[in-house]
């Protein structure tokens, strides 16, 4: 959700407005390959801050926050549970391009209901969503994760990826699942880098680190993401919100 999120607030560079585009290139280059540069992109413009910026840059709308909120479930979990519940080619087909499914939902929301009718801000619109992720991460990760942390083997199978060449050729589905595992250590490796970014100092750093490390392990990355991304959202709405009241 990071490039969809950060496209849609105000002021943003043309090169952080084409999240649908960055969604594609996820799809057909990997997560690991794409998304460190796109972070690369987001530090260099400065939008990659925790900090309020002056001049509502920061600023999601209404209007476009509860686009947000709809693209996430019309573009992404109604595809996902299809493609998880009915185990067809379809569904799995129309799942890889989520991204542009997303962009359409999107698109008709604003059509439908035009953000510029709406331009007080978003902020507990997209706060609800982070704690959406956030729940819905955390329980995926507690019934799925949490019995593996008693069986070493398995623990060993489904996320730790192959650190060497095996002695014995790979098998389709042992060399997709390493593709995937390899793709999730720098993907959500660089997503969780990238946070280090809203820090400010070195405290926040380190507590940052140590979030990272425990919430990880509890709840799982994704929740730890959206952890952090609750907490960046407030600190840059502490602007806003003021200068909302002076106008």
């Amino acid at each position: 959700m990071i490039p969809f999120v950060e496209a849609a607030r105000e002021k943003r560079s043309i090169f952080l407005r084409m999240p649908a585009v960055v969604g594609v290139l996820f799809q057909l280059f990997s997560f690991a390959v794409v998304i460190p540069i796109y972070y690369v992109a987001l530090i260099l413009s400065g939008a990659a801050t925790g900090n309020p910026v002056k001049g509502r840059a920061t600023k999601i709308t209404q209007g476009n926050a509860e686009a947000l909120l709809f693209a996430l479930i019309a573009g992404y979990i109604i595809p996902t549970v299809c493609m998880v519940v009915f185990q067809d080619v379809t569904p799995t087909a129309l799942w890889q391009g989520y991204p542009i499914i997303m962009s359409l939902a999107q698109f008709v929301y604003l059509v439908i209901r035009p953000s510029s009718r709406y331009v007080e801000s978003g902020y507990a619109t997209i706060q609800a969503m982070y704690g959406f992720i956030f729940v819905t991460s955390a329980i995926f990760h507690i019934y799925y994760t949490w019995p593996l942390f008693f069986d070493t083997q398995q623990f060993q199978k489904v996320l730790v990826p192959q650190l060497a060449l095996s002695k014995r050729p790979l098998s389709l589905p042992e060399g997709a699942a390493a593709v995937i595992q390899w793709d999730a250590v720098f993907g959500i490796g660089s997503t969780l880098l990238v946070t280090f970014w809203f820090a400010r100092g070195v405290k926040e750093m380190v507590l940052l680190f140590l979030w990272h490390v425990l919430s990880s392990v509890a709840f799982g990355p994704g929740a730890a993401i959206a952890g952090v991304l609750l907490f960046r959202e407030a600190r840059l709405n502490s602007r806003t919100a003021v200068e909302d009241k002076e106008d």
